[in-house]
């Protein structure tokens, strides 16, 4: 139930930013919600919304309705992984999620960074910053060491990517004067550095909030929804 709700709330995201950025629009733009799934069996969970209401009432019109497509890569292996260059990267470095086929995974998705590299975009920082936000210790080292090796100079190293990420956030926070979708953006990523077992030296360095700041921002937040509440 809780990835169905989250799926629901990333869209509801989405279009409350589109709003934001286009307000003359007065249609949605569609969105094909899509799940990555890596579990250690195959997918049993719901294909439609409206399963997780109680049957009998699964035929009312008034229920929220929609499926979602499901790649199910829970016993894919890295050598099997298809598609285009960043497709091919979103794919492999996720399922550097399952620990039996990490470093297999991540060693593919290396010259894939560098081929992004060579191209003279940017795209591939995304793509580091997931792996650095994921990953522990000593896989992690061993990934940013090579990640040098490959892509020699500045754009090799996977600390400039963190640092591109946080100035990032930071013009669009300027440019769009949205400090608090930032901010909750912010959030969200500094969690995913917790969770992936980061030390808050490191977190600060590529977020730029200690945590005392966050810890604040936390105690702010709870008590925000608390007071927008409705009262009994």
């Amino acid at each position: 139930m809780i990835r169905w709700l989250r799926l629901l709330q990333y869209c509801c995201r989405i279009w409350e930013r589109d709003r934001r950025r286009f307000p003359a629009e007065t249609m949605l733009r569609p969105i094909v919600p899509m799940v990555f799934y890596l579990g250690k069996g195959r997918w049993r969970h719901a294909a439609e919304f409206s399963e997780l209401f109680p049957r009998e009432v699964r035929e009312w019109r008034w229920l929220p309705r929609f499926e979602h497509l499901l790649i199910d890569h829970s016993a894919t292996a890295p050598e099997a992984v298809r598609g285009t260059l960043k497709g091919r990267l979103a794919q492999l470095i996720m399922l550097a999620y399952r620990a039996t086929v990490a470093w297999p995974a991540l060693a593919r998705a290396l010259p894939l960074l560098a081929e992004l590299a060579r191209r003279g975009g940017r795209e591939q920082s995304m793509f580091v910053w997931y792996v650095l936000a994921t990953q522990r210790e000593p896989l992690r080292g061993r990934f940013a060491k090579e990640l040098q090796r490959q892509i020699p100079g500045p754009e090799g190293d996977a600390m400039n990517y963190l640092e591109e990420i946080k100035q990032q956030g930071r013009q669009e926070g300027r440019l769009e004067g949205r400090q608090e979708g930032r901010q909750e953006g912010m959030m969200e990523a500094i969690e995913g550095f917790l969770r992936a077992g980061f030390g808050w030296p490191a977190i600060q360095s590529a977020t730029g909030i200690d945590e005392r700041t966050y810890r604040a921002l936390k105690r702010d937040s709870a008590n925000g929804a608390e007071q927008a509440a409705p009262r009994q």
